[in-house]
């Protein structure tokens, strides 16, 4: 069986095909189209709809889609998204079934990252796994029952939207200080007033040090904000950044005391993995 997954984020659009046989899942031919300077929900479609096409949907079985907002499950509608505001109250599944004349299954991208990180990464061995999501916001999704997880399961699916610093930084949700305007590759940017987060992380200027050093500290109490409310077992961190973990993870894992960290171990491609293994799967 052939599908073709989607990853909808708020700077780029990712995917891949995925073959399933009886051995597992196989991702392959994977890429991305920048979005970034979208506005319109129908320029982001014309996106989603080229990143489709270059994967031949005539040889597919059909399209799972993981997209950075909250998801009516059941009919997928977006029904929220700050990191792509044009796409509140879009049916993304009723679009991607009647584009290509396909099954379509459409999920929230974190939750479809933690999928991808219970079946085939690093959330094996644990119960209660957390996954933060790093990109240009903070994506959140938790499961009670990693070993048999289920629409009914997930949890805590708006973590980024809760406030780290009273009258900090503006959000886009209306509040001041939420965790996502402190913990996202949004974020570390603005620390170091960068446009680029690959030169923020890599290269040691003194205001680079100062945004990463910044960075790890607010990460490290918004994971100690979040043990407040939760009850994981471990934090898994995926997203963008964690691309670039090698420029920071140990020192922000030092930070934690005898919290368990791991990074994503499918690393960007968690959603892709996670939203074909949703559609394989229903509602699990």
């Amino acid at each position: 069986m052939l599908i073709i997954a989607v990853d909808i984020g708020g700077t780029a659009v990712k995917s891949a095909s995925v073959t399933v046989t009886d051995r597992g899942f196989t991702l392959s031919d994977s890429g991305y189209i920048p979005t970034g300077r979208i506005k319109k929900g129908e320029d982001v479609q014309r996106a989603v709809t080229q990143a489709v096409m270059r994967l031949s949907p005539e040889n597919a079985d059909g399209i799972a889609v993981g997209v950075a907002g909250k998801v009516d499950w059941k009919n997928g509608i977006v029904t929220e998204s700050s990191a792509l505001p044009c796409f509140r109250g879009m049916n993304m599944k009723l679009f991607m079934e009647q584009s290509f004349g396909l099954p379509a299954t459409v999920i929230n991208d974190a939750e479809a990252a933690l999928l991808g990180e219970c079946a085939f990464g690093a959330a094996k061995g644990f119960r209660r796994p957390l996954m933060l999501t790093l990109g240009t916001g903070l994506g959140s999704a938790m499961t009670d029952d990693y070993v048999h997880p289920s629409q009914d399961s997930f949890r805590f699916g708006d973590l980024g939207h809760v406030v780290l610093y009273e009258n900090g930084r503006k959000c886009k949700c209306g509040q001041r200080g939420c965790i996502e305007q402190y913990v996202s590759a949004t974020a570390i940017k603005q620390n170091a007033g960068a446009k680029n987060i690959h030169e923020v992380l890599k290269i040691d200027s003194e205001s680079n040090i100062k945004a990463k050093e910044r960075f790890i500290f607010d990460f490290a109490a918004a994971v100690e904000k979040i043990k407040k409310i939760t009850d994981f077992d471990v934090l898994i961190a995926g997203g963008g950044v964690i691309e670039l973990k090698d420029y920071w993870w140990d020192d922000f894992v030092k930070s934690l005391g005898d919290t368990v960290a791991v990074p994503a171990k499918l690393g960007n491609r968690a959603a892709l993995y996670g939203a074909a293994f949703a559609h394989i799967n229903g509602r699990f």
